[in-house]
């Protein structure tokens, strides 16, 4: 499982790398991601509200991988 995410990140970077304009690019896929996220933690937020203890595990699982997929993008940007 680790070494899919590192080959994804891998493959996020170099293809990241060569896509102009990159600052658009990344602009466009930081704007869905922080929604992804965002939405996840308004869902989060209710369902601790509502004590059922947090998010599902499967929703849960987003969350993580679009933070570090977020963070892997800001990485990056600031590559460019």
């Amino acid at each position: 499982m680790m070494e899919q995410d590192e080959a994804q990140e891998q493959e996020l970077t170099r293809v990241v790398g060569n896509v102009a304009p990159k600052n658009d690019l990344v602009h466009e896929v930081r704007t869905y991601l922080d929604t992804t996220i965002g939405f996840l933690e308004i869902m989060r937020d209710e369902a601790l509200d509502n004590g059922e203890g947090g998010l599902p595990p499967e929703l849960e699982n987003i969350w993580l991988a679009s933070n570090r997929l977020a963070a892997l993008v800001e990485e990056t940007s600031h590559k460019v």
